[in-house]
């Protein structure tokens, strides 16, 4: 569609409309380049991560839940992927990440999280909300199957 537009000077005005969307495209897409990069390169402004990422101290005198906002997951990319992690509150290497349940929402520790060394098990590998009893696992699969993946 775009590709027959004439460059050249045009005498009518369907030639003149083309070269104004043409240009309108060019903008844009210039723009939306430039939000881009500018979203990226800008350390002011850290955005929201789309998900919650919460963890639970397993220190049995403190047990404090926290939830690190995007600031302090773009400093410390590592907490997502250690099988522990400091303490805000008692400052031991205590914290674990929890897992946010699809079905009610509620947050849990999974068993993998509480024994990290623990042999791949199916027991260990299974993923059930202690709340609603809800096999995480098998929910996503359900939902994948539904939306016809």
């Amino acid at each position: 569609m775009l590709g027959n537009v004439d460059f050249g000077r045009s005498s009518g005005g369907g030639k003149k409309s083309d070269k104004l969307i043409l240009a309108a495209v060019a903008v844009a897409a210039a723009g939306a380049v430039g939000l881009l990069i500018a979203a990226v390169l800008s350390d002011d402004k850290v955005e929201e991560t789309p998900w919650v990422v919460r963890f639970q101290c397993l220190d049995v005198t403190c047990g404090h839940e926290w939830e690190p906002g995007a600031a302090q997951l773009k400093a410390d990319p590592e907490m997502l992927l250690s099988p522990r992690v400091r303490c805000p509150r008692c400052k031991g290497m205590t914290g674990v990440q929890m897992t946010q349940c699809p079905r009610c929402k509620r947050f849990f520790v999974s068993a993998r999280r509480l024994n990290p060394d623990a042999p791949f098990t199916p027991e260990m590998m299974k993923n059930v909300c202690p709340h609603c009893n809800t096999d995480i696992m098998q929910w996503q699969k359900e939902q994948r199957e539904k939306k016809g993946r």
